[in-house]
């Protein structure tokens, strides 16, 4: 990925990438899994589960059920490899344009990986802690699927605007707080907009 420091075309046609991810995250906020969309298939769904229920079914010693884990794991990734492909390439390419030394790379990385996984993280924290599984409702998917969907689009802006932003740490917060802001602005209108469609059917229950 060094090349894409000596090639700006190849900048933006990963941003571009990048935005059509992001514009699909977002169609999935309003429209969930209409249409094209980079969530797990529900035809896939039902295959995981049960490849879980035999794992820690069949599993005897640790040994056989950190190996079935790790199988199980590296499948769901795959499966799930196009619905999370838009930050890696974002943040490889961002990376590779500030010519980090490899002691660097590898602490951003661990970084980027906590930070990553941190909602899987605390559903598992939870799921520890009440020992009972915890599911994310299709409300909390819509909303991480349009926050990272404005992330995602506010990068690819900057990148084919104006990249410099990205090197400076004060602007580049900046850029993620105009994305959480966006986000949140859209959910107070989705919220204000929704909620007299949905109280419209019981106040006509009420008077029927």
């Amino acid at each position: 990925f060094a090349v894409l420091r000596f090639a700006p075309a190849v900048r933006i046609l990963v941003a571009i990438l990048a935005a059509a991810f992001a514009v699909i995250n977002i169609k999935d906020f309003f429209w969930f899994k209409r249409g094209v969309s980079l969530s797990i298939p529900e035809t896939s769904k039902p295959g995981i589960y049960d490849r879980m229920r035999r794992v820690l079914a069949s599993a005897q010693s640790l040994p056989a059920l950190v190996a079935s884990t790790v199988i199980l794991a590296a499948g769901v990734s795959f499966v799930e490899l196009a619905c999370t492909a838009g930050f890696p390439v974002l943040w490889t390419n961002i990376v590779a344009d500030r010519d980090v030394s490899p002691v660097a790379f590898g602490a951003l990385l661990g970084l980027y990986m906590l930070i990553y996984q941190l909602d899987e993280l605390v559903i598992f924290g939870v799921a520890v802690a009440t020992m009972r599984a915890t599911k994310l409702q299709e409300r909390q998917g819509r909303t991480l699927k349009l926050l990272s969907g404005m992330l995602m689009l506010s990068l690819a802006i900057v990148m084919i605007v104006a990249p410099s932003l990205l090197n400076d740490v004060g602007t580049s917060l900046l850029v993620f707080a105009a994305a959480a802001g966006a986000t949140g602005l859209i959910l107070l209108l989705d919220r204000v907009i929704r909620s007299p469609w949905r109280a419209t059917p019981a106040a006509t229950d009420r008077h029927s």
